[in-house]
């Protein structure tokens, strides 16, 4: 059977586009690489997603997800003093550091409730536009290969795009490498739920706690010193008091490393196609939106399906709003890495401490 949508990718873009879609009442299909249980990163949400959950109806599932409260941000930049950003002043209340792979399944499961086929271990292997009203998919299944057709093909898969994708699909503006860790820290040293941010010679440092009871740290660097030189990470732990007294007493439960660019999308909308998430533009950690961004975008991509002759202003509309928003992050990047001065000389800083850097 044809399908309406075919959603590639459930994560929270994604998993929020095929809810929003099938209770349109368009046959939805989301199709996903991995297990719904594979690692995520990024577990911080900031006080805004509250409204939104609010108004996708989700707030009683929220609540049922592991959390702890984020009362707020304490951050080590441009000075070695500490500056405490609190939530108490904002309108939605508290953040939350949650459980990632829990919080995408919640996404998920409202997604199923209202009607999409979501199918996990499923992979797209191809493509073919035939028209700009219909797409045919070749997806490898736990089966075996499949043809799936579809009037509306959505871009959830990520940074890295559909098959076929390359670089120069994309702006780049900058290039980041992270260093993920997956510490279980002493009682006395994760009291403190505030999430942490501190600049180091060559990067900067974010940590939080989790409510699996371990805290997430990650390490953001230069793709090509880690390419070249690697990272120690114990020097750049050093100059950075607040994270090591988090971090330094604790064991190492897991470790990885991931790209974590800076870019947008050539081609973010069409008739017929729609990217979501990072898939239609990636940030840099450091503006700690990810998350709400992606439900955002979700939430917008879907009011440009099913919508008939209507349907290119809205998508002009979406891509619009999709580079305006970029833009206003790239200056702020710029600005933020510029405004950190005590570390001359160093291969990160060094590209970065200029207003309008690209790198």
């Amino acid at each position: 059977m044809p399908f309406d949508v075919v959603v590639v990718g459930a994560g929270p873009a994604g998993a929020t586009a095929a809810l929003c879609a099938a209770r349109k009442g368009l046959r939805t299909l989301v199709i996903e690489a991995t297990h719904p249980e594979a690692e995520r990163f990024g577990a911080t949400l900031p006080p805004e997603i509250t409204p939104i959950l609010r108004e996708l109806g989700l707030w009683d599932a929220f609540s049922r997800v592991p959390r702890i409260e984020a009362p707020g941000i304490v951050s080590c930049w441009g000075s070695a003093a500490p500056v405490e950003i609190d939530f108490l002043g904002n309108p939605y209340g508290c953040g939350w550091h949650v459980d990632r792979v829990a919080f995408d399944r919640m996404l998920a499961d409202a997604a199923r409730d209202a009607g999409a086929q979501m199918e996990f271990g499923w992979r797209l292997r191809g493509c073919e536009c035939v028209d700009s009203s219909e797409w045919h998919l070749t997806v490898a299944g736990r089966r075996g290969p499949l043809t799936i057709s579809c009037a509306t093909l959505v871009d959830a898969s990520g940074r890295n795009g559909l098959p076929g994708a390359t670089a120069l699909d994309r702006e780049t503006e900058d290039l980041l490498v992270a260093t993920v860790l997956h510490i279980d820290a002493l009682a006395s040293h994760i009291r403190d739920v505030h999430t942490y941010i501190e600049s180091a010679p060559e990067g900067w440092w974010y940590s939080a706690p989790s409510p699996t009871g371990l805290i997430t740290a990650m390490f953001f660097g230069d793709p090509s010193s880690y390419v070249v030189e690697g990272v120690a990470l114990a020097d750049q732990l050093a100059t950075c008091p607040l994270t090591k007294k988090r971090i330094g007493a604790g064991r190492i439960v897991s470790r990885a490393v991931v790209n974590v660019p800076s870019s947008l999308a050539k081609r973010i909308a069409a008739p017929g196609f729609v990217a979501v998430g990072d898939s239609a533009a990636t940030c840099d950690p450091i503006a700690g939106r990810g998350v709400f961004k992606a439900i955002r975008n979700g939430m917008a991509a879907a009011a440009t399906m099913g919508i008939g002759a209507e349907v290119s202003a809205v998508l002009n509309q979406y891509v619009d709003r999709i580079k305006a928003e970029f833009e206003s992050y790239s200056r702020e990047r710029v600005q933020l890495y510029a405004s950190e001065g005590r570390w001359p000389g160093t291969r990160f800083w060094t590209s970065r401490n200029v207003i309008g850097a690209k790198i």
